[in-house]
């Protein structure tokens, strides 16, 4: 576990304070908030009360207060209130003049809610209930505590069953997905769930619910906790919002195979929907199938990195589309999670911290301090902290890079922290996100989601 300090602030208050709220709004979106294991506030205040009659006959005398007898002793009462983002968390409303708060995802301190994840800001409200003391010292302290448990899990987000045109049935799909190494399989049948009936318990094979809505104009990838089957059939071009706005935080819904073949050799297959709504999809499917360098998925890679420099920020996937045995290496998703949870999974798939190789054990990684930044926002002054980090199996897998940016395309023969930084720094003004793409013999074989550069305003 590393810890790291956001916060750490002295100061005085008066009888003018008395109940006034002071907000204290940090931003968090710089950090790679998936490994983010809890934020803590250490606070207090001094004296705690007042027990000179002098002081409180002022009190009473400059607050006016002249409808009840002073006592020989008052107390001064601040509580902390906290944010996630727009969301009250909590507070604990107690006379402690010294606290320490833990918020996180697993257990929170008394007065306080778990959260499901952390947004980009956290707020501390210092609340000033009543303050009888002529001065009185207040320190806050705010730590964030991150996992050093990060690891990448293998994910195939696109499969079939005998349930719909798959040869599979849901046991012999378990199966191979186990001779696949993977760490997840999500089966996503085309307009139906009944093939989720029969998931069994798969030891350490996590299984997450899904259905491949194939409609008329497009195919959709709907991924996550599933408690009603869709009416596919009533989604045209103008409606799929609905559809959206429908879904629950723990449910994703992606675009499938944008580019392929479409009306009327494979009817919806290609995505025709009305253009307005993709910034509302939480992915799109950019590599389809086992050939990662087929006709199709080049237009849908073209076709992303056009709705990145269009301001339109979504995480990029690929799925085999598996529906029987292919003889070829299967493009595999790699997710950076903290734990092998559905819901680390889920936000891992939707903030874009995940990258496609069809190296069958991947490690590839771009991080700083030890945390994976694909997905993420950076400063432009934390470009000079890039590590890159590579297994041998992806080393003898790729044999020239380009680096994919709102600036344009970088060749790069080889690709280590220095031949990265050496470019980025030189291309860093204007630079709005890169992506890494690796090749062995001109054909693509690793592809990552894009990590996004904010300007240091400083």
């Amino acid at each position: 576990m590393d810890e790291q300090v956001i916060l750490d602030k002295e100061f005085t208050l008066s009888w003018m304070d008395r109940k006034q709220n002071i907000v204290e709004e940090l931003d968090i979106q710089s950090f790679n908030r998936q490994a983010i294991e809890y934020i803590k506030v250490d606070w207090g205040y001094t004296p705690s009360k007042v027990t000179n009659k002098d002081e409180i006959f002022k009190f009473f005398n400059t607050c006016k207060i002249n409808n009840i007898e002073a006592p020989y002793s008052l107390e001064n009462l601040l509580t902390v209130s906290i944010l996630n983002g727009n969301d009250y968390i909590g507070c604990r409303h107690s006379k402690r003049n010294k606290e320490q708060i833990v918020i996180s995802t697993k257990e929170s301190s008394l007065g306080y809610n778990v959260v499901t994840q952390f947004n980009q800001t956290i707020s501390i409200v210092l609340n000033c209930h009543e303050i009888v003391s002529k001065f009185i010292d207040v320190f806050i302290k705010v730590s964030i505590g991150f996992i050093y448990q990060q690891q990448y899990l293998k994910v195939e987000l696109h499969s079939h069953t005998v349930h719909s045109d798959g040869d599979y049935t849901v046991n012999d799909l378990l199966d191979k997905a186990k001779d696949r190494s993977l760490d997840v399989l999500c089966i996503t049948d085309h307009n139906t769930t009944s093939a989720l009936q029969e998931i069994p318990d798969n030891g350490d094979l996590l299984v997450v619910k899904g259905q491949e809505l194939t409609t008329y104009f497009g195919h959709l990838l709907l991924i996550g906790s599933l408690e009603d089957n869709v009416v596919w059939y009533a989604l045209d071009k103008d409606n799929i919002d609905e559809l959206i706005q429908q879904k629950h935080s723990q449910q994703l819904v992606g675009i499938a195979h944008p580019f392929e073949v479409g009306n009327p050799i494979c009817t919806g297959c290609r995505f025709e929907y009305n253009n307005k709504f993709i910034k509302e999809f939480d992915f799109i499917e950019v590599i389809n199938h086992v050939d990662m360098n087929s006709q199709h998925n080049k237009e849908a890679i073209n076709w992303y990195k056009e709705l990145l420099n269009n301001g339109i920020r979504i995480a990029l996937t690929s799925g085999s589309d598996w529906h029987r045995d292919e003889n070829f290496p299967y493009p595999n998703l790699y997710v950076s999670v903290n734990n092998k949870d559905e819901n680390q999974v889920l936000q891992a798939i939707r903030s874009g911290n995940s990258y496609i190789s069809n190296v069958n054990h991947s490690e590839f990684r771009i991080d700083i301090d030890g945390q994976s930044i694909l997905g993420e926002d950076i400063l432009d002054q934390q470009i000079k902290d890039i590590e890159i980090t590579m297994s041998s199996e992806d080393q003898q897998s790729m044999n020239r890079y380009i680096l994919s940016t709102n600036l344009g395309e970088f060749n790069l023969k080889k690709l280590s922290t220095y031949s990265l930084l050496k470019v980025l720094k030189e291309i860093v003004v204007g630079l709005e996100w890169f992506m890494l793409e690796g090749y062995l013999h001109e054909q693509l074989v690793m592809l990552t989601n894009p990590v996004f550069i904010k300007e240091d305003s400083i």
